[in-house]
């Protein structure tokens, strides 16, 4: 390897390595005088770990170090001894308070330790370049760290620390857009139009009576078999009850005509039971028409009955109009 000599200030042979961090770990980036470190796999394995020693305590760290300091080089001491080295200086890189990476000084001759004024002029020399090798790291990165670098510090800056402004942005626009596709959102439109209608049924009453409920009205969307109004019920139900009770008195009086072999008497009866059974089925389908069903899908156009309930209707008599539109709007002319 081929070395260079220092300002006559700081005379020796000196060599530099710059690291940087990169999943926890220190990878060497380069070599001072050397176009291809790979071939050297033994001095770049120790000189990570030296970095990442320095990278780890966030400290300077010198070697041989002084016998007051506290501080492992442990793997500064492995490197020296196994390559030959003598004196080392290893600078942290620090942009915004996060370590990037490291630097290292190595000296060799006479003259060459690291002394304090030595040490604060690569711990300046490495404030002053950490934050153009990081610029530069970050715009030589494939597009695809890129993209994973951008989504990570998003995250951090979401699910972090601090950041107040953004996380409640963040969750207000999460609320608005899962909000957007459960809320319902009514949309009104004022314009001048037509309804045409397709389809005009009218519900007359089946039956002559009373109402005793109406609960649709003008206005109202009523489904095909939707109940609009009933009518009062009450007599048919004491004359259907009047024949259910004739029809059971007859039952029995046929049966004892039978058990008497009365033929004449079994005639009449026999008449007069399927005249009570026929009186029934009349009533029961009276009673089913007092019950006012929608003949059409569509919106109530006319009749309203809310506030007549008790009021009489004749058979026949009209009580609404359902209509059922087309599914376009005329503009008045």
């Amino acid at each position: 390897m081929t070395h260079t000599k220092w300002s006559p200030e700081y005379p020796g042979r000196f060599r530099v390595s710059i690291g940087f961090v990169k999943n926890d770990e220190v990878r060497l980036h380069s070599i001072s005088n050397s176009s291809n470190h790979a071939t050297h796999q033994d001095i770049v394995k120790n000189i990570e770990s030296a970095m990442l020693e320095a990278v780890d305590q966030h400290e300077t760290l010198l070697f041989p170090q002084d016998a007051k300091c506290y501080y492992s080089t442990q793997q500064h001491a492995l490197l020296v001894r196994q390559h030959s080295g003598e004196y080392l200086c290893t600078v942290p890189l620090v942009v915004d308070e996060n370590v990037i990476g490291a630097i290292m000084f190595e000296r060799q001759g006479e003259a060459a330790e690291f002394d304090t004024k030595s040490k604060e002029l690569c711990e300046q020399l490495a404030t002053i370049i950490a934050p153009i090798f990081h610029l530069r790291r970050l715009n030589d990165r494939p597009i695809n760290e890129k993209f994973s670098g951008f989504c990570q510090s998003l995250l951090s800056s979401i699910f972090g620390s601090g950041q107040l402004g953004k996380k409640m942005i963040f969750l207000i626009l999460c609320v608005v857009f899962i909000g957007s596709f459960f809320l319902q959102w009514d949309y009104k439109v004022s314009a001048n139009a037509i309804l045409e209608g397709a389809i005009e049924r009218v519900v007359a009453s089946p039956e002559g009576g009373f109402i005793r409920d109406a609960s649709a009205r003008p206005g109202d969307i009523v489904k095909l078999g939707a109940i609009m109004a009933t009518l009062d019920d009450r007599e048919l139900q004491l004359e259907k009850l009047k024949w259910t009770s004739k029809q059971r008195q007859i039952s029995n009086e046929y049966r004892e005509a039978l058990a008497s072999h009365n033929r004449s008497q079994i005639g009449i009866l026999r008449a007069q039971l399927l005249q009570a059974e026929a009186q029934q089925e009349i009533l029961e389908q009276q009673l089913k028409r007092t019950v006012i069903r929608s003949p059409i899908s569509g919106v109530i156009v006319s009749g309203d009955y809310t506030k007549s309930l008790g009021a009489p209707v004749e058979r026949g008599q009209v009580l609404y109009k359902v209509l059922t539109w087309s599914n376009r709007l005329i503009p008045p002319s």
